[in-house]
């Protein structure tokens, strides 16, 4: 069991990662904190107390970053998530408040009360992350562990998907994501080098369509645009699930290889948002600055299993 808080700006793929955290059994969610990313801070924001609402969550959640810390922000991702970010498949008006602190507080806050104990699960822009480490850097040796989904190293024959080196998550805040990865948290990366060997195939997916568990029907209505530009864009049949497997990676490391190093993000020009992974000989004259785990392989059906036992369980 990992008690976690999730930073994410929802995003159908969010949605689906917040949906397993809560059905999980090996999950506690301590708070949400929301991030610019896929859409406008107002709208990411309204999404995750929307998705509070609708799949019972009762854990707080705090409003972060609306901008990278240097650069200037990138569109919304209307083509994957639609226009309001979950799929423009639902009347989005939530009622639940927030809490009152900002989401790099919060995140300080809950750490500090509870050391050793926190999973940080990041999968957008990592600005509020960054300024966590920036306010209290402390909080680096009192975090369990942090987990993202971002970046990558162009294994496994994926490219990035903002640009042919960049991941969309460190593209969208190089800066953050620099600070980040030399912060000295405990810090593991699941990238588009693994991310993208995962589908949660169609014929699976339809289960969720009229199952019992409500919660599944609305996660089901909610992914169907999201399907749908997969299977225009990759021609695939189903959904890579990204973010999902930052949860899975936290409570399963066994399902990941990894390769410890550490990551350097290009912070200009064309390459900007590139996650350079120094390892092996690579790391010489570097061993003294911050490691990561790097996932390189997935076993990509343990991963799809996960999902589908917590939900259809």
């Amino acid at each position: 069991m990992i008690r976690a808080i999730y930073d994410t700006d929802p995003g159908v793929d969010d949605a689906v990662a917040l949906h397993f955290a809560a059905e999980s059994q090996d999950i506690e969610l301590v708070g949400i904190t929301t991030v610019f990313g896929n859409n406008t801070l107002e709208v990411t924001t309204r999404n995750a107390l929307f998705l509070r609402e609708e799949l019972d969550i009762s854990c707080p959640v705090a409003r972060g970053c609306g901008v990278p810390l240097i650069i200037e922000p990138n569109a919304p991702s209307v083509a994957a998530h639609g226009r309001d970010g979950l799929g423009d498949a639902f009347h989005i008006a939530p009622r639940g408040g927030l809490d009152k602190r900002h989401a790099a507080q919060f995140i300080i806050d809950t750490v500090r009360a509870n050391p050793g104990e926190i999973s940080l699960i990041a999968v957008g822009p990592l600005t509020n992350v960054a300024l966590a480490c920036r306010l209290d850097p402390a909080i680096a040796g009192l975090i369990k562990q942090v987990v993202i989904m971002g970046g990558t190293t162009l294994r496994n024959g994926h490219f990035g998907n903002k640009s042919p080196v960049a991941e969309a998550n460190i593209h969208r805040d190089p800066h953050a994501a620099q600070i980040v990865f030399n912060s000295g948290l405990k810090l593991s990366m699941v990238g588009l080098d693994v991310t993208h060997e995962v589908l949660l195939d169609n014929s699976r997916l339809h289960q969720l369509e009229n199952h019992p568990n409500k919660h599944n029907q609305i996660l089901f209505r909610l992914i169907q645009g999201y399907v749908a530009y997969a299977k225009a864009r990759y021609g695939l049949d189903g959904m890579r699930p990204h973010d999902l497997q930052a949860f899975i990676c936290a409570i399963h490391p066994e399902f990941y290889r990894t390769v410890a190093g550490n990551v350097q993000v290009v912070l200009e020009g064309p390459a900007a948002g590139q996650t350079l992974h120094y390892f092996g000989e690579h790391l010489k004259g570097r061993e003294h600055l911050s490691s990561t785990e790097v996932c390189v392989a997935v076993e990509a059906q343990r991963v799809a299993e996960c999902y589908f036992n917590a939900l259809l369980r």
